[in-house]
């Protein structure tokens, strides 16, 4: 188990003993992280990996075999469970809580990022209307709807745009201001969800084209978790209300339907 917070350390404790196994800051090469940690993620995929990200800018990414850091990367704002890693052992995922450059793409063997993802999907513009909309994935809500909606193909941004107030309040909608981002374990899928909008939104991973839009939440969303052995997903908001929702694509809707 890793935790980490304030005092900038990650702490790996072995779950047998109940003790700190290792405590992880700096070195004489990296000087590790300088303000608070949001996120510790391990990587699944190279359990001796684990990246951190916090008020910094910075994600430090350690080596327990070292017992420390081995590589730094400038950039992400990390202020919540926004890193991840996709099943390819390499590619690394951070959301950060800013209007650009949100959702960001890292190659974990040379240090790279590589691509961005757009919250308002490919050769968007900030303020702009139109969102791309991939066909053939909807988010399915596990205990009924409440007062929130989906949609998965929408022609426009989803209703929390406004027209009054100052410039900046007029485009806030638009922005990500992220706090969790995820890639789903079963299709290749990124989601991310924050404050901006109190959105979540599911992006094509290949294309970067928005799949579907879950908008109307109340407050902002804070944490998201997508399930081990099916399509679902949880996340977690200011109201202190989980919802589970489940992405299907249409022919798992279809099969599903024919079921019934």
């Amino acid at each position: 188990m890793a935790c980490a917070g304030k005092d900038r350390y990650v702490r790996i404790y072995d779950e047998q003993t109940k003790t700190i196994a290792h405590k992880m800051k700096d070195n004489s090469d990296f000087c590790g992280h300088s303000n608070r940690i949001f996120c510790v993620r391990f990587n699944p995929y190279n359990p001796n990996c684990i990246a951190s990200g916090g008020w910094d800018n910075t994600i430090q990414v350690y080596d327990l075999r070292a017992k420390g850091v081995v590589g730094s990367i400038y950039g992400p704002h990390v202020c919540g469970d926004a890193i991840d890693f996709k099943n390819d052992g390499f590619t690394m995922l951070t959301g950060s809580y800013r209007q650009e450059n949100a959702l960001e793409l890292w190659d974990l063997r040379n240090g790279m990022k590589y691509r961005d993802i757009n919250w308002n999907g490919p050769n968007a513009t900030l303020g702009q209307d139109n969102m791309n909309m991939d066909e053939g994935v909807r988010p399915e809500s596990r205990f009924g709807m409440g007062k929130e909606n989906f949609d998965s193909r929408p022609s426009t941004a989803q209703s929390s745009f406004s027209t009054t107030g100052s410039k900046n309040d007029k485009f806030r909608s638009y922005y990500p201001m992220i706090y969790a981002a995820q890639f789903s374990k079963h299709q290749d899928v990124v989601m991310a969800g924050g404050a901006g909008a109190n959105q979540v939104r599911a992006f094509d991973f290949n294309t970067g084209n928005i799949l579907a839009v879950i908008s109307d939440l109340p407050r902002a969303v804070l944490g998201m978790c997508n399930a081990n052995t099916s399509n679902d997903f949880a996340f977690g908001s200011v109201d202190s209300k989980i919802r589970v929702f489940s992405l299907q694509s249409a022919a798992q809707k279809k099969a599903a339907a024919g079921k019934r």
